[in-house]
């Protein structure tokens, strides 16, 4: 699964982020599934607001 939330600056876009991250997280907890979730954001800005990686460092 995919998913690219696009906006403005300052549009508080991590709330989203943290909320489908926490969603998610909870599902595969309840499942027993293998956890593969990676977030990943263009800047080193939005690396701290979500906890994540910049799409280059996992190049």
């Amino acid at each position: 699964l995919l998913i690219q939330i696009d906006g403005y600056s300052s549009t508080r876009k991590y709330h989203l982020i943290r909320l489908l991250f926490y969603k998610f997280t909870k599902t595969v907890f309840i499942y027993n599934l293998p956890t593969f979730i990676i977030r990943t954001t263009p800047t080193s800005v939005a690396v701290n607001n979500i906890n994540s990686y910049t799409i280059y460092s996992l190049l």
